[in-house]
């Protein structure tokens, strides 16, 4: 009988390890798993962030440059200009959303230090921007002196926004740990920053 629980112990002692390495095995597994999820979630998230970034200042340099061009127009051709403005509100609108949510990311990441940026953003473009656009290309005959006023504010926008966007570290394309970094809020906040101070300068003289 002694001799029977003595082998029965003998037997239950490695099968119980072997259960136990299993287990912490399949723990290890698991882990890694969820450790591999969340790394892949935060590279898209990254990702996005970089997009938008890269969008925007897309978004900035294309409506510097078509600003720049319409100033540059002759003065005597009304109808040249105004549907130039015309076309630039159109682009402006349908481009912009890519400003408007990395603006919107921002806020939301950084807990309170950036609070308002993303409603901020929306005004800059929506109403300081496009409607000012959406009129000019809708108004009539030669530029009067306060839409060519606004046509130079908006070029001057647009490139002080481009030097701000500009300062996002674009050669981190590509890299996961860079975009991992991004979707936690690290490097990017105070370029973040320097945006929305440029886009409250002109949405606050505007109001």
């Amino acid at each position: 009988m002694k001799q029977q629980q003595k082998g029965k112990r003998s037997i239950a002692l490695p099968v119980t390890l072997i259960l136990l390495v299993m287990s912490l095995m399949g723990n290890v597994l698991l882990l890694t798993k969820n450790i591999n999820n969340g790394q892949r979630i935060a590279v898209q998230k990254g990702e996005v962030i970089f997009d938008r970034a890269k969008q925007s200042l897309e978004l900035a340099q294309n409506m510097e440059g078509r600003m720049m061009e319409l100033i540059e127009l002759s003065p005597s051709d009304g109808t040249a200009q105004r549907l130039a403005a015309r076309y630039a509100a159109i682009d402006l609108q349908h481009d912009g959303s890519s400003l408007k949510e990395l603006m919107a990311t921002a806020e939301l990441q950084s807990e309170g230090a950036l609070e308002g940026a993303g409603a901020t953003t929306e005004a800059y473009i929506d109403n300081f921007s496009y409607e000012r656009l959406f009129a000019i290309g809708n108004g009539a005959g030669a530029l009067d002196e306060s839409e060519r006023k606004a046509i130079e504010e908006l070029q001057q926008s647009f490139s002080e926004l481009q030097r701000a966007i500009s300062t996002f570290s674009f050669v981190g394309e590509g890299n996961k740990s860079f975009m991992i970094r991004l979707s936690s809020g690290y490097g990017w906040h105070d370029v973040a920053t320097s945006i929305e101070a440029v886009i409250q300068q002109y949405t606050n003289s505007h109001n």
